[in-house]
């Protein structure tokens, strides 16, 4: 008796000899599809080269700098995507930013006294000041909340 017909008359998918075949129809055998490994989600293990990366200077590299120049020039960190909360003060940020320039544009040097001497200010300046700044603001807020909705979802 050959064993797929054993196996089918048994129930099983397949013999102790036969691991990675299942039977979807009798007398047809059709083997399982791999994991690819590319995508497995196991920490890597990565060591340190002495021999990959030349060290032309005086100091000396630490495990960490091996391990980031081992990687090469084309190498490029990606960064962690923003939250909607992040995005959204970011903006308010840069609007700040933005106002505050437009308002003190005519303005000379004001940094008459060093930095650490100087209150914090928390004044924006009021809307409706140059329309064509907030247009430009209020279609760029537009833009990054539809950005942002595709970017979240």
């Amino acid at each position: 008796m050959a064993p797929d017909t054993y196996a089918l008359r048994q129930g099983i998918d397949h013999l102790p000899g036969q691991v990675g075949l299942t039977n979807q129809e009798p007398g047809r055998t059709v083997q399982k599809k791999k994991k690819n490994r590319r995508f497995s989600r196991q920490e890597r293990v990565e060591t340190v080269n002495p021999r990959a990366v030349v060290n032309l200077t005086n100091q000396a590299l630490t495990d960490e700098e091996h391990l980031l120049l081992q990687k090469g020039l084309n190498f490029v960190p990606t960064p962690a995507p923003l939250t909607e909360l992040e995005t959204r003060i970011e903006f308010l940020e840069f609007e700040r930013r933005v106002r505050l320039k437009h308002y003190f544009r005519d303005s000379e040097d004001l940094d008459q006294c060093p930095t650490s001497f100087r209150i914090p200010s928390s004044f924006t300046p009021l809307l409706g000041q140059n329309k064509t700044l907030d247009k430009f603001l209020t279609e760029l807020e537009g833009h990054i909340i539809t950005i942002s909705q595709f970017q979240f979802f």
